[in-house]
């Protein structure tokens, strides 16, 4: 009965290492890979209430075609 105890412990262990290192390659190559990601858009900050487009439809417009032409 000890002995068997001793297998299951020893295997619930290497389970929990093999998990724990998993968990930190994972991270280390999403560290990596967020180096490689860069945003292509533009955050548009607008002073208006929640129903932006019938506020500031043409400084929204406005900055659209600003962005869409410097994409070329």
């Amino acid at each position: 009965m000890k002995g068997i105890l001793k297998v299951m412990g020893l295997i619930i262990g290497l389970i929990i290492i093999f998990i724990g290192f998993s968990y930190i390659n994972h991270k280390i190559h999403l560290s990596k890979e967020d180096e490689l990601f860069v945003p292509n858009g533009e955050m548009v900050y607008l002073n208006c209430s929640h129903y932006v487009q019938d506020i500031e439809y043409k400084k929204i417009a406005d900055e659209t075609k600003k962005f869409i032409e410097n994409l070329d």
